[in-house]
């Protein structure tokens, strides 16, 4: 209990922090996707893994990304993937550079998009956090830069979710 209140002090602090600037550096925002990451698995109910591939040139302390953009991809595929699955989970975030842009790729073995929709849809509550974090990619980037990819296994069945977008390269040199 102690170690999920203090790995909870510590991302909630950060995200507070972070809310503030205009960008942070990828390092930051990987350091507090790790931290969420790490209390949702304290809180889980099954087990989980996740992975960070990182391939970026330059460096990430020196590339500059908005706050609380890739977060709420990463919610979604622990809650509305992951945790509803039957198998055990899996999570990969990647990120990795062009000359122009940052690529961001959230990838799970959840129970896919159209089924946790469906399922949701059986609810009152219809979160308008996709459609806004959507606009807000557009904004940044640019319209159609947000795909959402169900994958699927030889015979058919989903196999997971895949979420691709990319935004301009800013570095802070």
């Amino acid at each position: 209990m102690n170690a999920t209140i203090n790995s909870f002090a510590i991302l909630f602090r950060e995200t507070l922090q972070n809310s503030r600037k205009e960008h942070i550096g990828l390092d930051q925002e990987i350091k507090v996707l790790g931290h969420y990451v790490e209390v949702e698995q304290l809180m889980a109910q099954k087990p989980f893994e996740c992975n960070f591939d990182i391939q970026t040139t330059p460096d990430p302390e020196e590339i500059l990304i908005p706050p609380m953009l890739i977060q709420l991809f990463v919610e979604n595929a622990i809650r509305h993937g992951i945790l509803k699955g039957d198998k055990n989970g899996k999570l990969q975030i990647k990120f990795r550079t062009t000359k122009t842009h940052l690529h961001c790729s959230i990838i799970d073995n959840g129970l896919g998009i159209f089924k946790s929709q469906n399922e949701k849809s059986k609810t009152d509550h219809q979160s308008m956090a996709l459609t806004v974090t959507k606009e807000r990619l557009e904004s940044i980037a640019s319209i159609d830069t947000l795909h959402i990819t169900e994958l699927k296994n030889e015979d058919g069945s989903i196999e997971g979710i895949k979420i691709t977008f990319k935004i301009p390269l800013l570095t802070d040199y």
